[in-house]
């Protein structure tokens, strides 16, 4: 029994190591690994570069002003996101992918920095696109901040309840390895997987819970990502 389970285990090895052989073939002729140095272009990234100026495609009624903004050494755009009835209105701030090199990078800690957040922990806020796929999802961070008094964006402290995901063609996730997955998978048919980082800023009274803001956070969530994968689609 020893002998026969020494050959089975001697046999596994031989296996591992072909395996492993074949993988690093693979690799050193190029026909595994994606082009990182000169990588393929992405879909879309026309619309991408007209977001960076024009902000996101949304009924004029909850949309009226689009604001460049220099963040962490990265172009955003900041737009206003205006209420359907008695809410506060809220704030996008986009980062869209700038060129097929550009890839998500530490774009929460950016933010962080430039409003100066005094931050609660932070939850996972899962959000369903409606009409697409039932697996066109958004897992976003999702939290309570303080934005201090005499910022250079903000004049008076306020708390907002912030929202922040990658948001891709069909549903989108806050982890940055999320998109080098699917990145990756599509390089490896030949595609790519365009993004843009986003963030949304809602101001909230004093004595309001994380939880009580989940569904007006959910329905902005459903407006932004709507918009989003349309545009990314029109270019598909």
């Amino acid at each position: 029994m020893m002998a026969s389970g020494a050959k089975t285990r001697s046999q596994i090895l031989i296996v591992v190591i072909l395996g492993l052989s074949l993988l690093l073939g693979l690799v050193l002729a190029g026909s595994f690994v994606p082009n990182w140095r000169s990588p393929s272009e992405v879909p879309g990234i026309s619309v991408l570069r007209e977001i960076r100026k024009t902000g996101i495609e949304l009924p004029s009624e909850r949309t009226n002003q689009v604001l460049p903004l220099k963040i962490g050494g990265h172009n955003w755009v900041g737009q206003d996101l205006l209420p359907i009835e008695g809410d506060k209105p809220a704030t996008v701030l986009l980062r869209p992918q700038a060129d097929p090199k550009d890839k998500p990078y530490v774009d929460w800690s950016d933010l962080n920095g430039f409003f100066s957040w005094q931050q609660d922990p932070v939850g996972i806020l899962t959000v369903n696109i409606p009409d697409t796929d039932a697996n066109h999802t958004i897992t976003a961070r999702w939290f309570i901040a303080r934005d201090p008094q005499d910022t250079k964006v903000v004049h008076h402290p306020q708390r907002v309840v912030v929202a922040q995901w990658y948001g891709f063609k069909t549903g989108g996730h806050y982890a940055m390895r999320q998109w080098f997955w699917r990145d990756l998978q599509a390089q490896l048919k030949g595609d790519r997987v365009p993004w843009l980082a986003v963030c949304l800023r809602l101001p909230i009274d004093p004595n309001i819970t994380l939880d009580a803001t989940e569904d007006v956070v959910t329905e902005l969530i459903q407006v932004i990502q709507g918009s989003i994968g349309m545009m990314l689609q029109s270019e598909a």
